[in-house]
């Protein structure tokens, strides 16, 4: 599953982010849910969303890295690392 959010009264660009669920486990997350987030802030973070909506259209599977394993945004782990292979 694949979200866009913002914060209800959010105007800056940190109040906007994507929401990733994927089947499977997630290793080292001390933020309490199966969840990743990521933040559309940058360049990078639009390539990286649009990497994670093109593989998940083609139904690829898809491999995500977090950050520190304590970082979280909103009881969720950052997304810092995405890959796939076809």
């Amino acid at each position: 599953m694949l979200l866009v959010h913002q914060e209800p009264n959010g105007q800056a660009a940190s109040s906007q982010r994507y929401i990733l669920r994927l089947d499977g486990s997630i290793n080292e997350n001390n933020c309490g849910t199966d969840g990743w987030s990521g933040l559309l802030e940058s360049d990078a973070d639009k390539a990286t969303y649009a990497t994670l909506l093109a593989l998940m259209m083609a139904d690829q599977t898809i491999k995500v890295q977090g950050t520190d394993a304590d970082t979280c945004l909103a009881g969720n782990m950052l997304i810092r690392n995405v890959y796939s292979k076809w």
